[in-house]
């Protein structure tokens, strides 16, 4: 299965760009206080490694 296409990554917003794996920073993605949630974040992370660079 391609990584990015993963319903949650794809829920999160984390695309693909020349640099490698960025997140959209939008609104739903944002935590009680207005801050990227960390789930967020730690989805990103956990998905980079196992895109192969």
């Amino acid at each position: 299965m391609e990584i990015l296409k993963i319903p949650f990554v794809e829920k999160v917003g984390i695309e693909q760009d020349e640099k490698g794996l960025k997140l959209i920073f939008r609104s739903d993605n944002l935590n009680h206080i207005a801050t990227l949630h960390a789930s967020a974040q730690f989805t990103l992370a956990e998905t980079f490694p196992r895109f192969g660079w």
